[in-house]
């Protein structure tokens, strides 16, 4: 963390004219006078002696100095949009990371997220289609808004970049995202590795099946299969042997050009660098146009050329064959290494980053995004280090193996707090002013009208600084922006939400006007498209669809460019769930059958207690590893009988295919109910049962059901 009590006592002595001269930077030739002004009323309330260390006051806050045409009096250059989300039906609060690890990304977090990527999405998508035009300095003039003008910027990083990333590619929208994975997962680099992986070694069988069902090769289930069929053992020698074999039809032409293609490429790695290999093989097969035809297309690209960039590298190392490169690959895996998806180079893209990584950039349109994300304070080492507390130690019992904090660890650990959420709000400043004409600032609360109702003590009666007691208890970004909003005249909707609670005072905006506005969570995932750049591919003719394919080409190709064509997409169908787990589906069954074994519907419930309350009892969780166990290793088919399941539990123990615990933990009733069930008799009477099964079944929707569920929609 940065430590600005050096920068503030320099500050402080300059200022009283000690040592040097104090010289404010205040001009801001970046942002619009709409953008300053809300940015300086909101951080006169938060920047104060007590919080961080300075007044945020007259001499000190920004001063407009960009020259920007006028704007039309509709047009609002901030917006502050703040979803409202129902209580966790399982009883959760508001998502709490207080105390997770930096890796933590929490659940619930991460899908409020999603809703919020996807309606910024949306108004990404209805700029490029409303034509919006941002002014350019160095034209002077205005012009049409492109992506490259768009960021969006978040606090953390991690899988919340992937989840943003997604969220714009749904609709079609480009993104530029510096992640920390996404490259070595990416399919297509998957696809070329298998590939390599099958030349160095076709007795790899996993690899080289994985090369044949690529887009490399083509096949499809059924002609592996048939492959499989031939011969056991090896699939590379079943391979071989249907390529001999006249009575596959088909299937043997394309195993004879498999082999072939295949000993072609070994041939070649034998005395080519890796590079040169897999040029090859995207020159032979046409891989780069396939990518082309896919969603993120530009991007996959990219990959590609990150892969051929890596294997270039590669050639000066010691082993610089094909089998060294696929070691240095094994070890990168084994060390859960990801390198990030590649970043296209001046590319008209959206750029979603960190608020760190924005730091001395500047971006026409700016979303600030996850502003309900709770801060996360980490406090759970039994030693804090804090520079003005000095240590702050746990006390540890060695005998018991007990340990207690300490006074020592109290006030380092609060006052380790106050500096982290000092450092937040500088890291707010730092994202709302990286916006040069448009700022558009959200997030999600479940306990908005709670919050609202709170924020008026924010407040001392006349000063208009939050109190350093209400900055220091917030716990995300919107328990500081909620209190300033509410007591801004555009705050109605806000004030709406607890209205016997407003005293009537108003701060004076100093000219900061914006807008606030309060939206349903399932609001933001409403219209969701899977490819909003083109709706109309399902009307064109198949000659409109040839010189759609003439007039693309890509520019270092001479081919025509590969462009995927999908049906329009069916919105607004209510009731019809594209996913649903297997928790939903087991709280739904429980829920309409009453048959709750343990008294209540939260999933609070299922919470084992700890060791020492439970004492001798068997823990839900247990039940289940117990249940599933026996299932998977007893002796098949299993009489539905009390005793034989008994009996079946007692020989698994003996012949340790069960240990003490989990047959201790088995519930005969649970086994006997299951056997003797309608799923437990199919099971009992089929031929062949496989014991592990993907987690997944596609339900098919009768159009019937679409066109009833759109004719409610429409009524």
């Amino acid at each position: 963390m940065a430590e600005p009590g050096l920068f503030l006592d320099r500050y402080r002595r300059y200022s009283r004219g000690e040592d040097g001269v104090c010289i404010d930077l205040r001009d801001n030739y970046r942002s619009r006078t709409e953008v300053v002004s809300v940015i300086n009323y909101l951080f006169r309330q938060l920047f104060h002696e007590a919080t961080s260390g300075f007044d945020y006051d007259k001499r000190s806050e920004m001063r407009a100095s960009a020259s920007y045409p006028s704007l039309e009096e509709a047009q609002l250059t901030v917006e502050c949009h703040i979803f409202t989300v129902s209580p966790d039906p399982d009883g959760a609060g508001e998502p709490d990371t207080e105390g997770a690890g930096d890796g933590q990304e929490d659940t619930v977090a991460l899908e409020r997220l999603e809703l919020e990527a996807d309606w910024a999405a949306r108004q990404i998508w209805q700029w490029m289609q409303e034509k919006s035009a941002v002014y350019d300095s160095k034209l002077e003039s205005s012009r049409a808004l492109a992506y490259r003008d768009i960021a969006i910027l978040l606090r953390t990083g991690k899988q919340s970049l992937n989840v943003v990333v997604a969220a714009l590619q749904r609709y079609g929208i480009p993104a530029n995202a510096n992640t920390s994975t996404g490259f070595f997962n990416a399919p297509e680099i998957q696809w070329l590795i298998a590939a390599l992986r099958a030349i160095d070694n076709p007795l790899d069988s996993l690899s080289l099946v994985a090369l044949l069902r690529s887009p490399l090769m083509g096949w499809d289930d059924v002609m592996l299969a048939r492959v499989r069929l031939v011969a056991g053992g090896s699939y590379w020698h079943a391979l071989c042997k249907a390529a001999d074999s006249a009575e596959l039809g088909a299937v043997r032409q394309a195993a004879v050009a498999a082999c072939a293609r295949i000993r072609r490429w070994r041939a070649l790695a034998s005395r080519a660098q890796v590079a040169d290999l897999v040029r090859g093989i995207l020159e032979e097969t046409g891989y780069l146009l396939y990518l082309d035809g896919m969603t993120r297309g530009t991007i996959r690209r990219a990959n590609v050329d990150k892969l051929l960039d890596l294997a270039t590298s590669h050639r000066a190392t010691e082993r610089g064959d094909l089998f060294g490169f696929l070691e240095v690959w094994r070890a990168w895996e084994e060390a859960n290494l990801d390198l990030g998806a590649a970043l296209l180079a001046d590319a008209d893209a959206v750029s979603v980053m960190t608020v760190h990584h924005s730091k001395g950039l500047e971006f026409a349109r700016v979303f600030v995004l996850d502003l309900g994300r709770q801060f996360n304070f980490s406090h759970n080492g039994p030693l804090l280090l804090e520079r003005t507390t000095g240590i702050g130690a746990h006390m540890f019992d060695p005998v018991t193996g007990q340990r207690w904090r300490t006074v020592a660890s109290i006030a380092a650990a609060y006052a380790d707090k106050r500096e982290a959420l000092a450092e937040e709000a500088r890291i707010l400043y730092v994202a709302m002013t990286r916006a040069k004409e448009k700022l558009i600032l959200v997030g999600t609360s479940q306990k908005l009208e709670q919050k609202v109702h709170q924020s008026y003590q924010a407040h001392v009666p006349g000063n208009p600084q939050l109190t350093a007691g209400w900055f220091f208890a917030a716990r995300s970004y919107l328990d500081w922006l909620v209190p300033a909003w509410v007591r801004h005249p555009a705050g109605a909707a806000l004030r709406a939400l607890a209205k016997g609670a407003f005293d009537g005072h108003l701060f004076d905006p100093e000219g900061a006007t914006l807008s606030v506005s309060i939206h349903a969570g399932d609001e933001a995932a409403m219209g969701a498209v899977e490819n909003h750049a083109d709706p109309s591919f399902s009307n064109l003719s198949i000659d409109d669809i040839q010189a759609r394919l003439a007039a693309s080409r890509h520019p270092s190709e001479g081919g025509p460019r590969a462009v995927q064509i999908r049906p329009v997409q069916v919105r607004g169908v209510d009731h019809l769930y594209a996913k649903v787990t297997a928790t939903d589906m087991r709280r739904l069954h429980t829920a309409l059958s009453g048959r709750s074994r343990h008294g209540t519907g939260s999933a609070a419930s299922l919470l084992e207690d700890p060791a020492f309350v439970r004492a001798h009892s068997v823990s839900p969780r247990e039940r289940g590893t117990a249940f599933h166990a026996f299932m998977q290793r007893c002796t098949w088919p299993c009489a539905a009988e009390a005793d034989a399941v008994a009996e079946e539990r007692d020989r698994l123990f003996a012949k340790g295919l069960l240990d003490a615990r989990l047959a201790s933990a088995l519930q005969v009733d649970d086994v006997v109910q299951f056997l003797r069930s309608d799923l437990g008799l199919r099971m009992r009477k089929a031929a062949c049962v496989y014991r592990e099964q993907p987690f997944f079944h596609r339900i098919d929707v009768p159009a019937a059901m679409v066109r009833r569920c759109l004719s409610w929609r429409r009524a």
